[in-house]
């Protein structure tokens, strides 16, 4: 009864002019307000022992001005806030901190944003105004833990406020067409870049489970491991994990929606934006990435640009485990960009020069290609630049005229319209004046194998392709210096290509699966 009569008293002499933190040092202690009152803490607040905050008005926690310091510490109990209090992070400049297990009734974030120590949850609701919510470790998670669609709600319609990381929601409302769907308001931040990048979740019945969804601006795992067809290809620069509690069976499936910004740079063309998939990496029985369900439920809203949208999956699906839980956008078709797929990219010398290959898919977004040289495989120098030509699909080709003796390194800069640039893995040549190389690839080959030869070659060679007990299968004569052979239908096994230039003969053998 005491505390409950000393609190207003604390939040009149601190409220908004305290500059250190206020501490209690007490166990199994009730801090209980006072309704109409509202408690402004200047400094932050820490607790020690097992402590229940009994909130029935407004608090309001203002940056701590000293250095080092949190703004809400507690111990490794946690600080339950019960009843209908709201608990609000404001701040000015600064991030505050967040640290200890709190479980709040009401948060709300309304200032530049809070960093999450550990896991926390709100039991009735978020209210995401201005801010991200960080996390100290990836692990780490946000939880909503009231089921109701509204449990997240925010004043800025999420452009200014949303989680920088891992957002876990309880969900128990089955959805019927494109209704009842849970909003996910997840994104990361990407050097100066705020890429907001929600997901939708619609569950097919009413058992309660949780669902954990984060975001990664990064290429998928195992990205070239896809089912095609369908699948032409997908996102290189972004996916997200979804995970639930219950991973398998009826009480797990659900649809999903996946977000696309400016950064995931789909097709600005309507048509070709069709294209998109929601695909999910799965084990059939082997990790691949496929496309989820029937073509005919993934539907695609198209705005006026190719700047933001979305593409449901309209067709339940289960999964929802740590082996299968990635997701990203893909496409049917080899025109949608999701942008640019470096295919591969080689070095060889070329009698007095050295040639470089390169084979893109999707460079619609590509202003240039600038080749870098060094002698030592650390420090590059700009030797040269390809224009890109802005195609679906085409091979590139450069030369370094003066190439050094011995070994060269070589790598690629990929600059795009918008002025972003990535860097191409570095290839290594040993150079000497005269050498010229063949060069195959891929070996083992799924669907072509790519046969690289000098200049001097085109129009003045013979490929021909034998199976390894010398059963001549094709032959031709080059025209050009990259030439793709056609594997597709042959059993698998071991195979050699002869390759006969100037009356000599070489043989270079490779393996089909």
């Amino acid at each position: 009864m005491f505390l409950k009569k000393i609190l207003p008293l604390f939040a009149a002499c601190f409220g908004g002019s305290a500059q250190a933190q206020q501490v209690v040092h007490a166990n199994n202690v009730q801090l209980v307000t006072t309704p109409g009152i509202q408690v402004v803490v200047q400094g932050g607040m820490k607790f020690t022992g097992t402590t229940t905050w009994k909130d029935s008005s407004t608090t309001t926690l203002l940056p701590n001005p000293v250095a080092a310091q949190s703004d809400w510490v507690d111990s490794t109990t946690g600080v339950f806030i019960s009843n209908y209090g709201n608990t609000i992070f404001s701040n000015g400049t600064n991030v505050q901190q967040l640290i200890g297990p709190t479980k709040f009734y009401d948060l709300r974030l309304n200032g530049i944003g809070i960093n999450l120590h550990q896991s926390n949850e709100v039991a009735n609701l978020l209210r995401l105004d201005t801010g991200l919510v960080y996390f100290q470790t990836a692990s780490d998670s946000l939880f909503v833990s009231n089921p109701a669609f509204a449990a997240i709600t925010s004043t800025s319609a999420h452009t200014k406020s949303w989680v920088n990381g891992k957002l876990r929601r309880n969900i128990n409302v089955a959805g019927t067409g494109n209704s009842n769907e849970y909003l996910f308001p997840i994104g990361k931040m990407l050097g100066p870049d705020s890429l907001y990048a929600p997901i939708k979740i619609q569950k097919n019945n009413s058992t309660l489970n949780s669902y954990t969804a984060v975001y990664f601006p990064a290429t998928p795992f195992d990205p070239t491991n896809i089912l095609n067809p369908p699948v032409d290809h997908i996102s290189q620069v972004e996916n997200w994990e979804i995970t639930a509690a219950i991973t398998a069976g009826v009480d797990a499936e659900a649809k999903v929606g996946l977000s696309w910004r400016g950064f995931s740079r789909v097709s600005s063309v309507q048509l070709i934006r069709d294209s998109l998939l929601v695909v999910q990496y799965v084990l059939n029985p082997a990790g691949r990435w496929e496309k989820t369900g029937s073509f005919g439920l993934h539907q695609v809203s198209n705005p006026s640009d190719s700047l933001g949208g979305w593409v449901k999956h309209r067709d339940y699906m289960g999964g929802f485990d740590f082996a299968q839980r990635r997701f990203t956008l893909g496409t049917w078709s080899k025109y949608n960009a999701l942008p640019l797929r470096l295919l591969y990219f080689n070095a060889i010398p070329d009698g007095n020069r050295v040639r470089l290959n390169w084979e893109i898919r999707n460079d619609q977004d590509i202003n240039v290609y600038e080749i870098e040289k060094s002698l030592d495989g650390n420090n590059f120098t700009h030797l040269a630049n390809v224009s890109a030509l802005q195609r679906a699909e085409w091979t590139y080709t450069g030369y370094d005229y003066t190439p050094n003796e011995g070994w060269n390194y070589y790598r690629l800069k990929i600059k795009d319209v918008s002025g972003r640039f990535s860097y191409s893995e570095i290839r290594k040549v040993r150079f000497s004046k005269g050498l010229e190389e063949i060069r195959l690839f891929p070996n083992p080959a799924i669907t072509v194998v790519n046969v690289q030869l000098p200049s001097s070659y085109s129009n003045k060679s013979l490929l021909q392709l034998y199976t390894a007990d010398g059963k001549l299968l094709s032959s031709i004569k080059p025209q050009q210096t990259n030439v793709q052979v056609n594997v597709t239908g042959l059993a698998s096994g071991n195979y050699f290509l002869k390759i006969t230039y100037n009356n000599t003969t070489n043989s270079y053998g490779f393996i089909k699966l």
